[in-house]
C-alpha cells in the first residue's frame, strides 16, 4: 500500500479584524477579529467602528462643531466684538433659513397629503382588480405579536384594522400569543376571535411553545412562530 495521504486541510474561516476600543488619540487601539464579524456580509474598506483618526473624526464631529460654535461665541463677545457680531449675524441668518425651509417644507407636505386624501385608492384598487382578478389576487396577512397585552387595546386595534375597505374579502389576522401566558391568553384569544371574526376573511390565534432549542423568548420569535402556522394556514 502506498504512504497515506492526509487529506488538505480546509481553508480557515477569514478574520475580520476589529477595533472599536479606545481613542486614537489618547488610549491604543484594541483589535478584534473573528468570523462573527462575518455575519453582516462583506467587510466594507472604511467603517466607525475603526478606531483610527478620520473614523474617529467623523464621530467626533457633531460634538466639535457643537461645542466649537458655542465657544467661539464666548471667547468672541470677550475678546473680539466685532468678530462676535459678525458671528451672531451668520448664526441668526443659517437659524432663519432653517425655519424658512421647515416652513416651506411643512406647507407642501400639506398641500401632498390633501392632494393625496382625495384620491380614492380603493376604487382605484377594486377597478385593477376587476380588470385582471387573477394577476391582482392579494392576501393580505396581518400579524399581532403580543404578551401579556390589554384585552381592550387589542380589541381597538382589531376595529381598526376592520375599518379597512377590503377587511373582511381579503385580510387575514393572526393573533401571535404566547403559551407561556397560560390559559389567561388562550381563553383572550378565543374572546377577541368571537368579538371580531365578523370584521375579516378570517382570524386565527397561534400560541408559541416555550423553550424552544435555539429561539430567545420574544418577540422576534413568536412572529417568526406565527408566520410558519399563517404559511401552513394559507399556502396553496
Amino acid at each position: 500500500a502506498g504512504p497515506m495521504v492526509s487529506p488538505p486541510t480546509p481553508p480557515s474561516m477569514p478574520t475580520t479584524p476589529r477595533s472599536t476600543l479606545g481613542s486614537p488619540l489618547c488610549t491604543h487601539a484594541t483589535r478584534r477579529s473573528g468570523s462573527g464579524d462575518l455575519a453582516a456580509g462583506p467587510r466594507r474598506r472604511n467603517s466607525l467602528s475603526e478606531v483610527e483618526v478620520l473614523p474617529w473624526l467623523c464621530c467626533m464631529a457633531p460634538a466639535l462643531s457643537l461645542f466649537g460654535i458655542y465657544i467661539s461665541i464666548i471667547v468672541t463677545s470677550l475678546f473680539f466684538p466685532r468678530m462676535f457680531y459678525i458671528l451672531t449675524a451668520c448664526l441668526t441668518f443659517i437659524v432663519l433659513l432653517w425655519i424658512a425651509n421647515l416652513a416651506f417644507s411643512s406647507m407642501l407636505g400639506a398641500y401632498s397629503l390633501r392632494e393625496g386624501t382625495r384620491t380614492d385608492w380603493h376604487a382605484l384598487l377594486e377597478q385593477l382588480q376587476n380588470e385582471d382578478p387573477t394577476a391582482n389576487d392579494v392576501l393580505h396577512i396581518v400579524l399581532l405579536p403580543n404578551f401579556k397585552e390589554n384585552e381592550r387595546m387589542l380589541k381597538e386595534t382589531l376595529e381598526n384594522l376592520g375599518c379597512s375597505p377590503m377587511a373582511r374579502g381579503r385580510t387575514r389576522v393572526v393573533l401571535a400569543m404566547e403559551a407561556r401566558e397560560g390559559q389567561a391568553a388562550r381563553e383572550k384569544a378565543e374572546r377577541l376571535i368571537s368579538q371580531t371574526s365578523h370584521l375579516f376573511a378570517d382570524i386565527f390565534a397561534t400560541f408559541h411553545p416555550e423553550n424552544v432549542p435555539g429561539e430567545v423568548a420574544g418577540k422576534s420569535s413568536n412572529t417568526q412562530w406565527a408566520y410558519r402556522e399563517a404559511l401552513r394556514q394559507y399556502r396553496p
